[in-house]
């Protein structure tokens, strides 16, 4: 009898949970389309802290900027493999998902 091996591909599972995440938003999104009350000074805050998170992350943790600066060369050397700059964003993707997310609702609230 031949072995089946499945192997799990943990991309799938993020890839999916970003698509479920910005999914997640539409309700936010039709309830800001739609009339409502002004947010208040404290929800812009409040948004606008949440949004500085996602963006901290990318440049101070994930080092999205350095990473797509760097030269090849010393890309393949830091990180011991070939500079690809789909694979860059696929890695910051939950912080730039988040990010424009948060931006885009910021922006619906104060317009």
């Amino acid at each position: 009898m031949a072995q089946i091996q499945n192997k799990w591909n943990p991309r799938i599972l993020f890839l999916g949970a970003i698509l479920i995440d910005i999914a997640s938003f539409y309700p936010l999104v039709k309830q800001y389309l739609m009339p409502h009350e002004s947010p208040t000074v404290w929800m812009l805050v409040g948004w606008f802290m949440a949004l500085l998170g996602p963006v901290f992350s990318m440049i101070f943790v994930e080092k999205i900027l350095s990473k797509l600066v760097i030269k090849r060369e010393q890309y393949k050397e830091l990180y011991q493999k070939e500079k690809n700059i789909l694979l860059i964003l696929e890695e910051s993707g939950a912080s730039l998902e988040n990010a424009i997310l948060y931006l885009a609702t910021f922006l619906m609230m104060i317009r």
